[in-house]
């Protein structure tokens, strides 16, 4: 029950592209395709991401080659002017890099009405092949007919598949020069190729000679007695990919980097790569699990050091050793887990908190004066002039008015000092669509951004003053930028964590992405290690300065940063930084834990985030009367015992069972939100891939009949919380992120038991 495949449907106006996807036994993904190359995973025997590389397709020999059609999402001919007709629902899937081509065993084919595959003396047909049929089916055939009935109609070629796994290759057709006398033979590997792996087979035609490859290995020769059959009169039409003539015995499986050429290929062009890794970032840790390393392809390294509660101390970013930094992030923190100080390559930011830890104070380098806030006992800002309604509304500050409509939606703020205004419009679901920008008395728009969704929520397009960008998403990321003509303009990648970009290509070229403890974008370099942009915000995010050419959406705290609207996209709401304010209620409502339903991270934006807009809880919760240490080390003896074990780890936290902590009490309250962290906790403890954790805990929620309903909840194969609520999946996620970086080893190591942390 694992996602393999996602196609964008490409209307309205959107383009089509398929996501495929491969998986280790324990559910850590091994790739992902999108149509452009093939992103590969690498974990360490703790299930930890070390490694992400990009596969790339290395071109064919171009001597003599006649056709290229490399599965990426279209069977046009690379090479030449051969393209094809995908038909009976050819779908595609992860390559060898990028995509393949996806045969269904029942109909699926691709369709020539060129006269590419008629081919003379000299002949090549090159493919890889992955597939676990049994069966008698045609991988590619010249062939018109459905029976051989005489040498008028017979002229053909087949690459089979054998039923005994083994590929086989067929001619039959007039004999040279004769034209009358009747030859055929054929050749077939001796290893099978139905074992699921990828396998290159090589057909070559050398004058009498037929040779057949696997892997690069001649596994097969046959010479023709009179002469090889000549193939190149025959009517136009007839190559077809993935069945036989007349349709019969359909293919099953993928089929990629096909390529024909009119000369016979020598062994070492045949045995040449096709395909290559190119490493895009790298990961260590240290004996707790922490990050401890990171290197990119571009030779920057970033490395990570913590204090005894395992808070990040220092993020250094370098080209190497000895270099000058390109940027650090020097942290250190009070008693209770709250940042006081920044320092960067620009100088020392400082910080003070109230009693309930919001920010009162902040200073940066690039200000003049420090700035100042103060709240209400809810959690409003007093500061700057700020008003605020019963409803916890901002209608006005010193330099802003500001309008709602009756859902809460900030419809309008208008400049006090000159009357031009800013207007906000709404879907049915409070989804921001529009902003425009007027000067005042002018009824036409200076500036118009509009923005849509797809069915899970996600931003799909932007329009900006007639500039559209289109996007297409692996879960919450996304990994593919077009425009308006649907021409790609970009591809990220992304880390492990969300929120976490580590390249972006772009006309050509690629930079990487440096982030503080924050998640925060501060530099940006290129693929020699030179800084190609650079941002710096105060605390609030509010942009200070952004030297550079690089025009890229990722910002502050990682999020998207609309420039023409000055509002960054938080995925359920947009957030405004110099309002210190989301522009809509929190959906979630006061389970976000914020009384006033706008507040931006509660008012701590030094050490909290909310990637989603929906207000992640900040401390610990409390498990009275468990120990979560002797917990742990039943967790992980279970981790130990194999299926057994994970049959016995189930029984202890299913409904009911002894680690089903939120059953506590009848009404499920008291212990929830520690029973969703010990479950994330115990779950990385006996060795749970991260998405297996909460993957199933959503899975359980929608079969126990506990999900919550709506679009929001798309299940365990679409986008965080998978099925579960938003907060029972955070506080999964908050657990295991605790066990990963070594927090309960060093809880469970003290004799006395340590004060739970602020996050």
């Amino acid at each position: 029950n694992r996602l393999l495949n996602v196609t964008t449907a490409g209307s309205p106006n959107q383009p089509t592209v398929s996501l495929g996807y491969a998986y280790d036994q324990t559910g850590n993904r091994l790739t992902m395709a999108d149509g452009i190359k093939t992103t590969s995973y690498h974990y360490d025997p703790l299930n930890r991401l070390t490694g992400l590389g990009d596969g790339v397709t290395l071109p064919p020999p171009t001597a003599s080659l006649v056709a290229w059609w490399k599965g990426d999402g279209t069977a046009a001919d690379a090479q030449g002017t051969n393209p094809g007709t995908l038909q009976n629902g050819v779908s595609f899937a992860a390559g060898l890099a990028g995509q393949a081509f996806q045969f269904d065993g029942v109909d699926d084919a691709i369709g020539f009405t060129s006269t590419v595959g008629r081919f003379g003396f000299q002949a090549t047909v090159d493919l890889w092949i992955k597939t676990t049929s049994t069966r008698r089916e045609t991988i590619m055939s010249d062939r018109l007919t459905c029976t051989v009935t005489s040498p008028a109609n017979a002229a053909s070629w087949e690459l089979q598949l054998q039923p005994n796994g083994t590929a086989g290759f067929a001619v039959a057709g007039p004999d040279a020069g004769a034209g009358t006398t009747f030859v055929s033979g054929g050749v077939a590997t001796t290893q099978q190729v139905n074992d699921g792996q990828w396998h290159r087979l090589g057909v070559v035609r050398n004058g009498t000679e037929l040779r057949l490859y696997r892997d690069g290995q001649l596994e097969g020769f046959w010479n023709f007695i009179n002469g090889p059959p000549v193939l190149t009169s025959l009517p136009a039409g007839g190559l077809r990919i993935g069945t036989g003539g007349c349709g019969t015995n359909p293919f099953t499986g993928q089929l990629d980097e096909i390529t024909m050429a009119d000369r016979a290929w020598t062994v070492a062009e045949l045995q040449a790569p096709r395909t290559q890794e190119q490493p895009v970032a790298a990961w260590t840790y240290d004996a707790l699990s922490r990050r401890s390393a990171m290197t990119l392809s571009n030779g920057t390294q970033t490395t990570y050091s913590y204090d005894p509660a395992s808070q990040v101390t220092n993020i250094l970013h370098q080209l190497t050793a000895t270099s000058t930094p390109i940027n650090k992030a020097e942290y250190l923190y009070n008693g209770v887990g709250n940042r006081t100080s920044l320092t960067d390559r620009r100088g020392t930011q400082t910080f003070g908190y109230d009693a309930l830890d919001r920010l009162t104070s902040a200073s940066h380098p690039l200000l003049l004066d420090p700035q100042a806030f103060a709240y209400d006992p809810v959690g409003n800002r007093t500061t700057g002039g700020a008003v605020v309604n019963v409803g916890n509304q901002l209608t006005a500050d010193s330099n802003f008015g500001y309008q709602y409509d009756d859902n809460g939606n900030l419809i309008k703020k208008t400049l006090l000092a000159t009357g031009n205004y800013t207007q906000y419009t709404y879907d049915a679901e409070n989804r921001l669509t529009q902003v425009q920008e007027f000067a005042a008395g002018n009824p036409t728009a200076i500036m118009t951004s509009s923005y849509r969704y797809d069915g899970l929520g996600r931003r799909i397009e932007k329009v900006a003053n007639g500039q559209t960008k289109r996007y297409v998403y692996d879960g919450e990321d996304i990994v593919l930028e077009y425009d308006g003509a649907n021409v790609l303009q970009a591809r990220y990648t992304h880390g492990p964590g969300i929120d976490e970009p580590i390249a972006v290509t772009k006309a050509g070229s690629t930079f990487y992405y440096h982030q503080d403890g924050l998640g925060t974008v501060t530099e940006l370099t290129d693929i020699n290690g030179a800084v190609a942009k650079a941002y710096a915000y105060d605390a609030y995010g509010n942009l200070l300065e952004s030297p550079g050419t690089v025009e890229q959406p990722y910002t502050y705290t990682g999020r998207e940063f609309d420039s023409e609207a000055g509002l960054y996209y938080y995925r359920a709401r947009y957030y405004d930084s110099g309002m210190g304010r989301f522009l809509q209620k929190d959906p979630i409502g006061f389970n976000g834990l914020d009384l006033t339903l706008y507040a931006y991270v509660r008012n701590n934006p030094v050490i909290l985030i909310d990637p989603l807009g929906l207000v992640p809880p900040p401390v610990r919760p409390s498990g009275k009367g468990t120990d979560i240490c002797e917990n742990i080390k039943e967790a992980k003896f279970l981790g130990s015992l194999g299926i057994w074990g994970e049959m016995a780890f189930y029984d202890k936290v299913k409904s009911e069972g002894p680690w089903d902590l939120k059953r506590r009490d009848p009404d499920h309250k008291k212990f929830e939100d520690f029973g969703n962290y010990h479950f994330g906790v115990m779950a990385r403890a006996a060795g749970w891939a991260p998405g297996t954790a909460v993957r199933g805990a959503g899975a359980y929620s929608i079969l126990s009949g506990e999900s919550p309903e709506g679009s929001s909840w798309p299940g365990p194969f679409g986008k965080p919380p998978y099925g579960d609520g938003f907060f029972d999946h955070a506080w999964i996620v908050e657990g295991m992120k605790d066990f990963d970086s070594g927090y309960w080893e060093l809880q469970c190591s003290q004799p006395c038991p340590l004060t739970p942390k602020r996050r």
